[in-house]
């Protein structure tokens, strides 16, 4: 039951920092890296201590003040403060600021929506090598909005964000490859992309990667390859790739088959918002492969399938069977 979920991905995410929490026993590697930044009590704490700091005119901490309020505090997030300190971060020269100033007016938080302000500060961030501008920029050419539709256009982007760091960005060159999307179908080109994006905690792009090995797509076939970039993006925490390392362990596919162990990858893929893993771990159910017959239990996990957008679960009813019929 092992499917193909390629599709664009859209860069949301603006940095993989994390977010002091009260009571936090680290602080996030930039306030580390912040010559006197003390350990804080609270968020507002925090925020406090780098707005006072900002009046030193340093872009790093307009940065930092912009991504505590972006993100949320206690009282939850406020866009208009953090557009304000993302702003001044991309006036002091910080090209992150201009790209995360620039998502803002993407999506309408805390300012008008405009893309043609959105494309200009993108623009601005790619200009100077930032990786994640290009990308923004690329999509914004991708889905229309500010320009005319123009995937030729979308794909040199992109590319070119990958190619200056942005490792989801090379995913999704991966996928513009393979699809045949502003640039010319290659799957040899579309397996170097997804190589890229899975250099890093990419778990999309390992499962493409997985994927391309698994049916021989512009690589060999080789099972214990994709069993390997399935199993990374597994723990990198991307659902499909936990299907489809539970799919090869139920068939047998470039490692010992084992029912129980598919049974359990299914039901992690569940976990992390997988239809088609809902959908698998219901029919293991059914059929008591690898785990107990429950009935009850397959028809929660068909309709969780269904509500997860895996349409062929939908309506479906898990039936008695005859004993015989769970045999490999």
């Amino acid at each position: 039951m092992g499917a193909n979920v390629m599709q664009l991905v859209r860069i949301l995410a603006l940095s993989t920092l994390f977010i002091l929490s009260v009571g936090a026993a680290a602080l996030p590697a930039w306030a580390q890296e912040v010559e006197l930044a003390p350990p804080f009590e609270s968020d507002q704490e925090a925020a406090e201590y780098f707005r006072q700091s900002c009046s030193d005119g340093i872009a790093t901490d307009y940065l930092e003040v912009g991504y505590l309020f972006y993100h949320g505090m206690e009282n939850g997030p406020d866009y208009g403060i953090a557009a304000t300190y993302f702003g001044r971060a991309c006036d002091a020269g910080n090209v992150e600021g201009c790209n995360n100033f620039g998502v803002l007016f993407e999506y309408g938080h805390g300012v008008g929506q405009n893309y043609e302000v959105a494309a200009a500060l993108y623009e601005q961030a790619c200009s100077h090598n930032f990786g994640l501008g290009c990308t923004n920029l690329g999509q914004l050419y991708s889905n229309g909005f500010g320009f005319e539709q123009d995937d030729a256009r979308a794909f040199d982007l992109i590319r070119q964000g990958c190619l200056a760091g942005d490792r989801p960005g090379c995913n999704t060159v991966g996928n513009m490859f393979q699809d045949g999307i502003g640039v010319a179908k290659s799957f040899r080109e579309a397996t170097r992309f997804y190589r890229r994006a899975c250099g890093t905690i990419d778990g999309i792009g390992c499962y493409n990667l997985g994927y391309m090995y698994q049916y021989g797509l512009g690589t060999r076939l080789n099972y214990r390859d994709a069993k390997r970039f399935y199993e990374r993006s597994c723990e990198f925490g991307y659902g499909d790739g936990c299907n489809n390392f539970g799919y090869l362990h139920e068939n047998g596919l470039g490692v010992d088959q084992d029912f129980e162990l598919a049974s359990t990858l299914y039901r992690n893929a569940c976990e992390l918002d997988s239809g088609l893993g809902c959908a698998n771990t219901a029919f293991m159910l059914e059929m008591g492969r690898g785990i107990a017959m429950d009935l009850v239990a397959a028809n929660n996990f068909y309709e969780k399938a269904c509500a997860l957008g895996w349409e062929e679960s939908c309506g479906v009813t898990a039936q008695s069977r005859d004993p015989l019929d769970t045999a490999p």
